[in-house]
């Protein structure tokens, strides 16, 4: 899928999007807008305002494809100097350095996928970067940039030739370099500086390479014998973390006379070893002609066991995705990674690291359940550091709201992914009624039309109920229980950058304000205001429109200077910032 995009005019919606698909046709397509068609090549979507959009792409046989199409102001000039990580995905050295100019008004706001809130930002390493981009005059830029890297520095082949234990010494080394930066050098454990070595004496020998870049790798390779002992690996057992439940079973054979002794670098003189732990060991055998051969196996760690997402929805806050894991399934765990995945469809970064005594949900705070479907995966690590494989992924459910004549309404969204469920339970909110369930669909429907009776607050969102309540869970006692996957509101806000994510066992109490709606005062109520710095107020685009210090447990703050409209009040506080929408009348 390939996507071309016209910008759009500050306060206008008039930019468009086009994308181009091949592959075995049809196509279905979804747009996040709730554009949902069939096609054979192309696709656009138009009237759009300034914007992150994404086009989902499913042809014949189930294949899928995502790419985004960002629409920006074109009152908003953005040029960009990218600097490319050096080492591939290890020397995070990467940076972009933006020069922004607005037409009319100056930056309020900037927000990064990586949850940088700055102009620039530097440490990267390769992958995609997406910047939001606000201004006083209400203009708005969304572009996505690549921070690129040479190939990893890799051994692509490595080919050891057996030599003899009388002279001369006939083995050889012969290896294959991809990747990195060339000119290579090498540094054999012979100190050899060549990329092969010749004329060796059974043996293991280790190499150092490093590229013009200053990136390194590292390779071992066995020299075995013609005329000697042979050593050949019949299995490995690895070992769990801290434990030395390890073992290594070789298979010996003479080649001009028989074995004389046996030895491993931990002192075992038997042919196989056990209860070892992690790591790496050579052994020497030599027969009674004083010939030897060594090899070296590695014992590697057992990883811990794969987890799996029991819930992807989003916060009772209704702002942020959230990832929920039963972690007390996992008790050997020292903590769990997140990953969601990128602009590019079965590509998944790193977006959080969850210790295993803090609650098993992530609220991710960088990604706009509002601008599409996110998927995500979860994987386990140990003590030790070393990482599960990652577990089945879940995707959200995404809705949208048309209107043509702002009186009837067609609804669309997309299937979750990673759960089976029966049902979808459609629910519609007004000023007047609340949340109330509308409809109750078979799965496999992704369309409805709706006549609201009221207009004021109308919102949408679609859920399904858990056969089996899913539930997250502190270290000692605690957490949520959760029976229903909420998509995201069809007409809704989102926080950027929302410090929501740094939940911890701390309990908060009750943070609460009314009334809400307001009209030129609101009080605000805190259990705990001793665990709060401050009081903001944000406008939608993030800029801080007023802001107090907390002291009591109530407060009361004026409006005078707002207008009419929707912001975010945040309680400021290092352990777990709360968040709260607020309309003023």
């Amino acid at each position: 899928v390939s996507v071309i995009t016209s910008p759009s005019t500050c306060g206008a919606s008039d930019g468009s999007a086009m994308a181009t698909i091949s592959g075995s046709v049809p196509f279905d397509v979804y747009w996040s807008n709730g554009t949902a068609e069939t096609v054979s090549s192309t696709t656009a979507i138009s009237s759009l305002h300034a914007g992150a959009y994404y086009v989902n792409a499913v042809d014949a046989y189930g294949c899928k494809e995502v790419q985004p199409a960002f629409i920006s102001d074109n009152d908003i000039v953005v040029t960009e100097i990218i600097t490319s990580e050096t080492c591939n995905n290890e020397s995070a050295d990467g940076a972009i350095d933006l020069t922004i100019s607005p037409t009319t008004g100056t930056v309020s706001s900037i927000f990064w996928s990586n949850g940088e809130d700055t102009e620039d930002i530097s440490g990267l390493k390769t992958g995609e970067y997406d910047v939001q981009i606000h201004t006083t005059a209400d203009c708005h830029a969304y572009i996505a940039y690549n921070v690129s890297a040479p190939d990893p520095l890799q051994v692509e082949n490595i080919y050891p030739l057996d030599g003899s234990c009388a002279p001369p010494s006939n083995g050889q080394v012969d290896i294959t370099i991809i990747g990195g930066t060339a000119p290579y050098n090498f540094l054999w454990s012979t100190a050899e500086t060549t990329e092969d070595i010749f004329s060796l004496l059974p043996g293991v020998y280790t190499c150092t390479i490093t590229d013009a870049n200053g990136c390194t790798t590292d390779l071992s390779a066995t020299v075995g014998s013609i005329d000697g002992p042979n050593i050949w690996l019949d299995n490995i057992t690895g070992a769990d973390c801290g434990e030395t439940n390890g073992a290594i079973d070789v298979y010996l054979y003479e080649g001009g006379a028989s074995i004389s002794s046996i030895l491993w670098d931990g002192g075992a003189t038997t042919e196989d070893i056990s209860g070892v732990g992690p790591g790496t060991y050579t052994v020497t055998v030599t027969d009674v002609a004083g010939c030897s051969s060594t090899a070296s196996f590695e014992v590697p760690y057992n990883q811990p066991e794969q987890p799996q997402i029991c819930l992807l929805t989003v916060d009772s806050s209704l702002i942020y995705n959230e990832v929920v894991w039963q972690k007390d399934d996992y008790p050997d765990a020292a903590g769990f990674k997140i990953y969601r995945e990128t602009s590019t469809y079965g590509e998944y970064e790193l977006v959080a690291d969850r210790p295993y005594d803090l609650v098993s949900s992530f609220e991710d705070n960088e990604a706009s359940p509002m601008d599409r479907s996110w998927r995500y995966k979860l994987t386990a690590y140990d003590a030790c550091g070393n990482e599960s494989y990652p577990s089945l992924l879940h995707k959200t459910i995404h809705v949208v709201a048309n209107s043509a004549d702002m009186i009837n309404y067609d609804l669309s969204w997309d299937d979750y992914e990673g759960l089976n469920y029966s049902s979808i339970k459609l629910e519609r909110h007004d000023a007047v009624n609340g949340w109330v369930e509308i409809a109750s669909l078979p799965y496999g429907t992704n369309t409805h039309s709706d006549t609201p009776p009221v207009i004021d607050g109308l919102d949408y969102m679609v859920s399904f109920v858990l056969s089996e309540t899913c539930t997250s869970t502190k270290a000692e006692g605690g957490g949520g229980d959760y029976n229903s996957s909420r998509s995201n509101k069809s007409h809704s806000i989102f926080n950027p950058g929302g410090s929501t994510s740094k939940i911890d066992d701390n309990e908060v109490g009750t943070t609460l304000i009314y009334p809400n709606p307001a009209d030129n005062n609101i009080t605000v109520r805190v259990d705990h205001p001793e665990l709060f710095s401050a009081i903001e107020i944000t406008d939608l685009n993030g800029r801080v429109v007023l802001s107090q210090s907390l002291k009591d447990n109530i407060s009361l703050i004026s409006l005078e200077s707002l207008e009419s409209g929707v912001y975010l009040v945040r309680f400021i506080s290092d352990d777990k910032p709360v968040i709260h929408r607020l309309v003023k009348q």
